[in-house]
């Protein structure tokens, strides 16, 4: 080149960076005066600066020099490589100044600094070597501890895939089955006992229509007798039963292979298949154990078992409803806590307030039966209410209660709307007197006079106590026969398909529930004949019908025929049953049966409210002595069928710990596999495996930053422990980088007007795994530096050029 180009001889160069035929003229003054005029012809017009050092074919490169690819290593740097335009640029990169002295006579101002630089480099050098030997054992005995877990864990998930899990399956699959044959075999026995006695007892005349009306009214009286069972013998509760459902009926249809669903619609599932056959005989098999008079405990579906609370909407809309259907009848107690279990669902959403059952107001509270029967006699007409108002005109004001069985609409319809009346009336007089005790006490005269003044407090109390229980027994009798009309309702299109089968299922149903609910003979001859002879309810129409009943039926001709269900006549009752109607009318008949003229207005209120009050008896249980009784021993013969299984029993529970234990085995495995994890999960060798648990903090300007492994990147104010914003996810480490190994946290929560946070960590080799730095360089994407023994591998050691 200085051949080409002297000190007194202009210069020709290509005009800028190439791609043009223009030549221009460099002159003498204009070489090497530190501007680089030919940068496309390798900048000849410097050759004696660093002005073109960065063109290709720079003029000022010797060709011995070593720069391979364009790139400069220093001699005694071996990690040390300059780029062209690094050189000779009047700047000493190189230790020992090489770097400037490129294509000179080597007069750069570059003092040879090796000793003391490379001494420096070697001491760091030496502290990264010790790093990586140290951070490289500790990492080789965590990824060997891993492998260790690793074939353990594999073997043990293969153990109970191959071995514990396929012989607990067999076990349980023998047990199962012989459960179920065990449990068709009794069903089967018990169905050909119980056959027998329902083909005996398939008496009982009447239309279809008829049939059904007598299972109305049985659940009827059921509920009622129910009812007051739980305040007799001492037994102070005033909580409803727990089963709102007609037991005797969904009982009844579990003889005969009928299952009512509660959860759609009470819909019927006749046993047709071995679910249902098998579901039927585990119910009866329960229920033989407990016993059938233990109706708080009887399954009538395979879930009832299972405890059951009612939600808050649920709840909501019970209370409304019970506001709307008793806001006439008394005052009720909010009970906002009644989240009572319950083993069987509603038939049609009707509930009862436990606290509210017989209460009437809140200070109130039920005297048991005693205080009825214990209060001295009075005449009926004793104690009046003084009215400063238009007169009512009776029951007419009453609003429309529905019955929906023939002993609610004859029998209990007038006892009802009386109670309601004086119940009404109680409550405005008492309403009425706390007004006028309150313009006494404000010094006022009162505007009128105090309704309540001649009447013994404790009396109406007493009085008013036991027509609400009276009420509310009817009550929740004729919801017991709304759930059996919409039971019964379900079963109509049997009718349509077959009427013979329907007919008989009717009259099946007629008998079972006849035997499990219990009721006395005398109870129920009234249910059918007031069912059967239709001119009684016809005759029990008018305003007199409190007084007519018993008038009624005690002088009936029971010997005429009534046509049954086949178009045939036939004589009932029969012989028993027609004494246990004379022996109720010699009790009955002569009693004093307190009813309403049905033009009277109710102004009075009685002093005593007894048995059989407008002609409201209270339904009795079954003695052992009535004729029904014996009629039906055989079906509590039949159930210990189902009581001697205890065998049986055994076994079923042993398959259900089993089946538990089956399910603990399933769900072992898959903790152990989601533990051991994959490549993807814990990185190669599973390196990340030691730190699964761990998360680490770095304070950094007034932000606390925590980044958990497989968990969550948060940044806190200052030294805070509250909840942070969130940085993003875990969400995985990639490939290393400049021996650098990156975890990532992405997701996190967005910023205003920006991305989502995200969070990225450049992991380099160590001895103890920490954070040591923290930084946002974009928005929302934050920066962490972490050493850790898990970078120390391969990667790093061929990287830094580690030789060990």
């Amino acid at each position: 080149i200085q051949s080409r180009v002297t000190s007194s001889s202009a210069l020709k160069c290509s005009l800028g960076f190439g791609g043009s035929t223009q030549k221009v003229i460099v002159s003498e003054e204009y070489i090497n005066d530190g501007y680089c005029d030919c940068p496309a012809d390798g900048g000849i017009d410097e050759f004696l600066t660093g002005a073109c050092s960065g063109s290709e074919d720079w003029a000022g490169l010797i060709d011995s020099s070593p720069v391979p690819n364009g790139i400069y290593q220093c001699p005694q740097q071996p990690s040390l490589q300059i780029p062209f335009s690094h050189l000779n640029d009047g700047i000493c990169d190189c230790c020992d100044g090489s770097d400037e002295k490129i294509g000179t006579n080597d007069n750069t101002p570059c003092p040879d600094n090796c000793d003391q630089i490379l001494a420096e480099e070697r001491k760091e050098r030496q502290a990264m070597q010790m790093k990586y030997v140290r951070g490289n054992q500790l990492r080789q005995t965590q990824i060997k501890s891993y492998q260790i877990f690793a074939q353990e864990t594999e073997n043990e998930i293969s153990d109970l895939n191959s071995v514990k899990i396929p012989h607990l399956s067999k076990s349980i699959q023998e047990m199962t089955s012989f459960v179920k044959r065990e449990k068709i075999r009794l069903l089967e026995e018990y169905n050909d006992a119980s056959q027998k006695i329902y083909e005996r007892l398939r008496t009982i005349p009447g239309s279809n229509e008829q049939l059904v009306d007598i299972i109305l009214s049985m659940c009827h009286l059921y509920g009622e007798m129910t009812m007051d069972s739980r305040t007799k013998d001492g037994n102070t509760s005033t909580s409803k039963p727990s089963l709102s459902t007609c037991i005797p009926l969904r009982l009844a249809g579990l003889d005969i292979g009928l299952l009512w669903n509660f959860n759609s619609g009470n819909d019927v599932t006749l046993k047709s298949d071995d679910e249902t056959t098998l579901e039927i005989a585990s119910l009866l098999i329960h229920n033989a154990k407990i016993g059938e008079n233990n109706h708080e405990q009887i399954m009538v579906q395979k879930d009832t078992s299972k405890v059951k609370t009612e939600s808050k909407k649920d709840k909501a809309r019970r209370e409304e409803e019970m506001r709307r259907r008793r806001s006439d009848s008394r005052r009720r107690k909010e009970d906002k806590d009644d989240d009572e279990d319950y083993y069987a669902t509603n038939d049609y959403d009707h509930h009862y307030d436990d606290d509210d059952y017989y209460q009437i107001d809140d200070d109130d509270s039920y005297n048991e039966i005693g205080s009825e029967d214990n209060t001295p006699k009075k005449s009926h007409h004793d104690i009046k209410v003084q009215k400063n108002k238009p007169e009512s005109d009776g029951i007419d004001n009453i609003d429309q209660y529905t019955f929906h069985s023939p002993i609610g609409k004859v029998l209990r319809s007038s006892f009802y709307n009386y109670a309601k009346n004086v119940l009404k009336e109680i409550d405005d007089a008492l309403k009425n007197d706390n007004e006028n005790d309150e313009e006494d006490k404000n010094g006022e005269e009162s505007s009128t006079s105090s309704p309540l003044q001649i009447i013994d407090p404790m009396a109406v109390t007493m009085v008013r106590n036991s027509l609400s229980r009276r009420s509310s027994l009817i009550e929740y009798g004729n919801d017991m026969a709304l759930s059996a009309s919409s039971m019964l309702q379900s079963l109509e299109h049997y009718r349509d398909e077959n009427l013979k089968d329907y007919t008989l299922y009717l009259k099946d149903l007629v008998i079972g529930t006849i035997y499990y609910s219990n009721i006395q003979d005398a109870d129920l001859v009234e249910i059918l004949l007031l069912t059967l002879y239709n001119n009684l309810q016809q005759q029990q129409g008018g305003e007199n019908s409190c007084l007519a009943w018993y008038f009624s039926i005690c002088n009936l001709d029971l010997n005429t025929e009534i046509s049954n269900v086949h178009g045939s006549m036939a004589t009932f009752p029969g012989e028993a049953l027609r004494t246990a109607l004379s022996n109720r009318c010699i009790e009955r008949r002569d009693q004093e049966t307190i009813c309403s003229d049905g033009g009277s207005t109710m102004n009075t209120i009685p002093s005593n409210v007894s048995d059989g009050y407008f002609n409201f008896y209270i339904p009795q249980q079954r003695e052992p002595n009535d004729h029904y009784s014996t009629l039906l021993q055989g079906m509590n013969d039949n159930h210990k069928i189902f009581s001697n299984s205890n065998e049986l029993s055994k076994i079923e529970e042993n398959a259900s710990f089993a089946e538990d234990g089956l399910s603990e085995l399933t769900a072992k495995v898959r903790s152990l596999e989601d533990a051991l994890g994959d490549e993807i999960k814990y990185g190669p060798d599973g390196i990340l495996y030691a730190l699964r648990d761990d998360c680490y903090e770095i304070l950094s300007n007034k932000y606390t930053y925590e980044l958990c492994m497989f968990g969550k990147s948060l940044q806190r104010e200052g030294s805070s422990k509250g909840k942070g914003t969130d940085l993003g996810s875990w969400d995985g480490f990639v490939e290393k980088e400049n021996g650098l190994l990156i975890l990532k946290w992405s997701k996190g929560q967005k910023c205003w007007n920006g991305p989502q946070r995200s969070s990225t960590v450049f992991v380099t080799c160590g001895v103890q795994t920490k954070l040591l730095s923290a930084d946002e360089p974009n928005i929302c994407e934050y920066e962490f530096k972490m050493e850790s023994h898990i970078a120390c591998d391969d990667a790093f050691k061929t990287f830094h050029g580690i030789e060990v």
